[in-house]
């Protein structure tokens, strides 16, 4: 019951929104980390651009409440989901600059010598470390990669602090732990599914697929929230306004004529 109220509830498309967020690994989790390591970025300057993209987010949610204001939340929301989309769309980018390991016809190769060859899994750590020691890798992608999700920060807290505060207001105060426990299996759902794609394509040259594909939900969480807005009338949409007018047409009662 609980899942077929989530789904009937007018905050819906919002909640879908910040699930979608969750499908990611453009953020500085272990994923991301194992692979800037092996980019030859250092842990040290890894540990300086947490401690930067932390100052970004909270730069965003310092900015939520004066847009709020200005805007609304769900326009506010809409300005976070823009600014994140454009801050990744780097991320995306990065994926065909000098330097990407992007190459999955060449981890499609190894796979089938190995099975071929039966000689197991090879251990490439030392000639990606012997690598960075001649400092012969480029390092223009996983630059920009970096550059992307640092700057993401800030409309990915906004975005959060809009969403959450929609459901906070719009949702009955009986149903509100209803709405929020469908809420976190979503979340951790779509948490999982990342996870699950990580261990399918665990290679440093697939990681661009795994860009492009939290890009994707990235803008599907965009789409969400906007249909919400749009939905609430909150932002002028045409579809929304003509079914209005449609649905006025109709209730108005025909005039009686005298004659």
């Amino acid at each position: 019951q609980g899942w077929t109220y989530y789904f009937t509830h007018k905050v819906r498309n919002a909640g879908l929104g910040l699930a979608f967020l969750y499908m990611t690994v453009l953020g500085f989790d272990n994923i991301t980390w194992a692979f800037a390591l092996m980019q030859c970025v250092s842990e040290v300057v890894l540990g300086i651009l947490v401690a930067v993209s932390a100052l970004v987010g909270i730069a965003g949610s310092l900015a939520f409440p004066p847009l709020r204001k200005l805007l609304g939340k769900e326009r506010a929301g809409m300005v976070g989901m823009g600014a994140l989309v454009s801050s990744l769309s780097l991320c995306v980018v990065s994926v065909w600059l000098p330097g990407s390991p992007f190459d999955p016809w060449l981890v499609k190769q190894n796979i089938t010598e190995l099975l071929e060859e039966g000689s197991g899994m090879v251990d490439q750590s030392e000639n990606s470390e012997e690598l960075c020691h001649d400092g012969t890798i480029d390092i223009t992608s996983v630059s920009v990669l970096l550059t992307g999700i640092i700057l993401a920060r800030f409309g990915l807290w906004m975005a959060d602090l809009s969403i959450t505060q929609i459901l906070q207001e719009n949702v009955e105060e009986q149903k509100r732990g209803v709405i929020g426990g469908v809420q976190n299996s979503l979340n951790s759902s779509l948490n999982l599914l990342k996870f699950g794609l990580v261990l399918l394509m665990p290679d440093q040259h697939m990681f661009g697929i795994l860009i492009i594909l939290s890009f994707t939900f990235i803008c599907l969480g965009a789409t969400s929230l906007t249909s919400y807005a749009c939905s609430e009338g909150k932002v002028s949409c045409s579809c929304a306004r003509a079914k209005t007018e449609y649905s006025q047409a109709k209730t108005e009662e025909p005039s009686e004529v005298h004659i």
